[in-house]
């Protein structure tokens, strides 16, 4: 009797070490697979930095202010066109849910790439509602790029490999993380809910090492940061006018999207 419960009790124990074993291989796999998406698209997130001009409203009273903003894009052409979470460069929306109103321009902006260059850009298209700014070097460059294009709809609990690139106190040092997808939020379009860290103006793949989207703000509900499909985002960038080799641009527009993003570049206001 103790020798079969012995046998039992190995038996047991080898159908455990079974079990666990592809999970924790899938997990050593998920990170290699991570820290190879990081060394081949970290130099395709770059820091934006623009200085943005303020008449802030409250009480009856009105202030003149100037501030300069960065935040992390990234760069989806070889001609440099960057994306990055308008919510990020654009103050007016976290000081409206403080009471009060500001009319916002945009006087500067850089796009500066992992190794310090700084190139000098302009603020082209913004969508608010999805969380889109789009901005574009003046002149002429050829830069790294995540090329989106369309993935597979990730299902429940697959995978997500968040790129990242610190700020200057941290010498833009590029990050990664893993997250799951805990839930699709379907309306009012889709947008991908991570459980764990993504980060904002960010790209976002799944293991396969396609692009899933970019890490932007939920403006239509509570969630926070969202994956947003790169389908909405090519969508919006077509109305932005290609980059002619020469440095200068061409106006030529598509048809708008769904949801039209607003060109303001004429003005520069966010």
């Amino acid at each position: 009797m103790k020798s079969r419960t012995l046998f039992l009790s190995l038996a047991l124990i080898a159908a455990l070490a079974a079990w666990t074993l592809p999970a924790a291989g899938g997990e050593a796999e998920a990170r290699d697979a991570a820290r190879k998406l990081l060394d081949r698209y970290k130099d395709a997130v770059v820091l934006v930095e623009v200085v943005v001009k303020m008449k802030i409203s409250a009480g009856g009273q009105s202030q003149d202010r100037e501030q300069k903003l960065e935040a992390n894009g990234t760069v989806i052409t070889p001609e440099g066109l960057t994306v990055v979470s308008n919510a990020s460069i654009d103050p007016s929306a976290a000081l409206g849910r403080m009471g009060m109103r500001a009319d916002v321009s945009t006087s500067s902006a850089k796009i500066v790439t992992a190794d310090g260059t700084e190139h000098e850009a302009e603020l082209v298209i913004t969508d608010k509602d999805l969380d889109l700014a789009f901005l574009r070097p003046k002149a002429a460059v050829k830069l790294p790029c995540v090329e989106l294009k369309k993935a597979a709809d990730p299902a429940l609990l697959d995978t997500m490999v968040a790129v990242t690139r610190l700020n200057r106190k941290a010498n833009r040092e590029p990050g990664v993380a893993l997250s799951e997808v805990l839930t699709v939020i379907r309306k009012p379009r889709v947008r991908y809910l991570a459980s764990g860290q993504i980060f904002q103006g960010c790209p976002v793949f799944n293991l396969a090492g396609e692009p899933l989207g970019l890490a932007l703000m939920h403006t239509d509900g509570a969630a926070g940061v969202t994956v947003l499909p790169c389908d909405d985002i090519l969508e919006a960038a077509k109305q932005v006018g290609q980059k002619k080799p020469d440095g200068g641009a061409k106006e030529e527009k598509a048809p708008p999207a769904e949801k039209p993003a607003t060109p303001d570049a004429s003005k520069g206001a966010l």
